[in-house]
Parts: C-alpha cells; structure tokens; sequence
C-alpha cells in the first residue's frame, strides 16, 4: 500500500523521485511523487512520497477489495 510497481519504457537508477499519475478500477485518481527504490530493467519499485490521506484511504480500499492486503 506504501508504493506501485510499473513497467517503464525509461530505466531510472534508484533514488529518483518522479511525479506519478494513476487511476484505480473505483476511479479515484491518484497523483503524487514516488521514489525509485528498485529498478530492474524497465520494471521500476516506486515508494510513494507525498500521499495524502485521502489518497491513502482510496489505495488501502483498493488493496482490500482486491486481495492485494495482506494482515501480518
């Protein structure tokens, strides 16, 4: 819920901090700064920087419905 991983046509080292855009399938569209903490290739691991809250809760929602949330 902390990040995204994309498959980017630009390889960018680690450290960098783009600017990112998405939409989840509920329709709330996200936009905020991410860092690069993994890059394989053209597959980047990006933490999100700035999220605000109601962001936060749009992608925790997501990782719920979706599966995607795992409790430890």
């Amino acid at each position: 819920m902390g990040g995204i991983s994309v498959d980017s046509e630009e390889e960018l080292p680690a450290g960098t901090t783009v600017e990112v855009y998405f939409e989840l399938p509920s329709g709330v569209a996200i936009e905020t700064h991410a860092q690069v903490v993994r890059a394989d290739g053209s597959v980047l691991g990006m933490r999100f920087v700035d999220l605000d809250r109601d962001a936060q809760l749009a992608v925790r929602a997501h990782c719920r419905v979706s599966g995607m949330h795992q409790v430890a």
